[in-house]
């Protein structure tokens, strides 16, 4: 990429466009004739709700920008013609002020939505989840420790739970059946963000299909035994048994809830990655490069409009419990190891997802291991983990180098262990500065005191 490729230019203009009305808004709101509401939701008057959560907006998509670009403007009212010249802000700063702006808006906004229908609006949790994530990502433990553990203490969300399914909790969460059900899980989310996952993500031959995105082995290669026990952990040719023939059935349940394998029969249709003739055989336009689909998100409900491009109904989350507990288990790692509540929300995500506890007593470099492991496995195609390995400093080890699938030209069924053979089929590069994206040149130009990121 370079920075006057278009995806830099959509998401910088598209979320410094949404900034804009946002301060639009807050700026003429007050000049609007709206009657008071006779019996306002927790004592909020609507119009101040809706000021709130274009406060609260603002300050997200900056929190944004920040996660992509790193130091950037602070706008906190619609600019004139005259300042149309800003200066990147330092990263403290940056971070005080989206922390701040959130704070102040959650003083507005209810601790429950209105209606189980408007999960997609503002509330005071989903304020503080962010926050939380905003310090764990600059790696101040202790602010994240405290904006997570008051999500928590506001005692309203839960990690769903089916009844129809107790065992199949987790792939349940995401989709209908939580939201019919009125799932305590999801904080935030985006209104019909998820509306064309089925036509995005299914088999091309399973209902027309494009397969956006193939899940890597690496990542089916990370989700442990139902023991508990890692790949690495097992001895050399029990390892490679595993990576021949992934046995979804023997290890993390969440494993065959978040990924399609060959031969499954998934909402009515088997994926025939290695027969040449098919429209889901692997490298063909379409068509999955590994040899695997996602399964998250994937539901009946959907399916019958798996051709139309908007005919679904899911929302996006985006941001649910399960990533709260999780900030909160990192960052009391960092802040106060050997904490007990480590390992009890640990545990709870564990537990839900159908393992067993974690191994106890752990040091603080090993938990750290198991709560880096935990993100990616509960978290994985949630748009988290890019940023994730970032604030981590891994993105050289994790986004670089040969990614692996599976080898469609040596075998002739789903029964030849030479179809499994691990296979490079993609080799990738990854360079310091890609750590942050590029500020794009349109705008480097329009504004000399803006100055690009190191390396572009």
């Amino acid at each position: 990429t370079s920075s006057s490729e278009d995806v830099c230019n959509k998401i910088w203009n598209m979320k410094w466009t949404v900034i804009r009305r946002c301060c639009r808004f807050m700026e003429h709101y007050q000049q609007a004739t709206v009657a008071p509401d006779a019996a306002p939701h927790e004592g909020i008057q609507t119009v101040d709700r809706f000021a709130a959560e274009a406060r609260a907006l603002r300050a997200f998509y900056h929190l944004e920008l920040f996660l992509f670009f790193g130091d950037i403007p602070l706008v906190d009212h619609s600019t004139l013609p005259t300042e149309q010249f800003l200066v990147r802000r330092p990263q403290q700063e940056v971070v005080d002020w989206i922390a701040g702006e959130l704070e102040g808006a959650s003083h507005n906004l209810p601790v429950v939505p209105q209606t189980k229908s408007e999960r997609w609006r503002w509330t005071k949790g989903a304020c503080y989840a962010w926050m939380s994530y905003l310090y764990l990502y600059v790696g101040d433990w202790a602010n994240a420790k405290k904006w997570a553990e008051e999500v928590i203490k506001l005692g309203i969300y839960d990690l769903y739970r089916s009844t129809a399914d107790p065992a199949d909790s987790f792939r349940r969460q995401f989709i209908h059946e939580a939201y019919n059900n009125d799932t305590k899980e999801s904080i935030l989310t985006t209104e019909l963000g998820m509306r064309q996952v089925q036509r995005r993500l299914a088999p091309p031959d399973g209902g027309n299909g494009q397969t956006g995105l193939s899940p890597t082995a690496s990542l089916v290669d990370e989700f442990e035994l139902l023991d508990g026990r890692t790949l690495d952990e097992l001895p050399a040719d029990e390892k490679r048994a595993y990576q021949l023939d992934p046995q979804p059935e023997k290890r993390d349940p969440r494993l065959g809830m978040s990924i399609i394998f060959p031969t499954e029969t998934f909402l009515g249709y088997t994926a025939h990655p290695w027969e040449p003739s098919h429209k889901d055989a692997i490298g063909k336009e379409g068509s999955t490069k590994t040899g695997y689909w996602i399964k998250k998100w994937a539901n009946e409900t959907d399916r019958t409009n798996y051709s139309s491009t908007d005919g679904g109904k899911l929302d996006f989350q985006n941001m649910r419990y399960a990533v709260v507990l999780l900030n909160y288990v990192e960052a009391l790692n960092e802040y106060d190891p050997g904490n007990p509540d480590i390992e009890k929300y640990l545990n709870l995500i564990r537990e839900r997802g159908g393992l067993g506890p974690v191994q106890s007593g752990l040091s603080q470099e090993l938990m750290r291991e198991q709560i880096r492991l935990e993100r990616r496995i509960e978290l994985c195609f949630e748009q988290l983990r890019y940023f994730d390995t970032r604030r981590w400093l891994i993105a050289d080890q994790t986004d670089g180098g040969p990614f692996y699938g599976m080898n469609v030209d040596a075998g002739n069924s789903f029964t030849d262990e030479a179809f499994y053979e691990k296979t490079v089929f993609e080799t990738r590069v990854f360079r310091p500065e890609f750590y942050l994206f590029p500020i794009p040149q349109s705008e480097i130009n329009r504004d000399p005191q803006i100055v690009q990121n190191p390396g572009w």
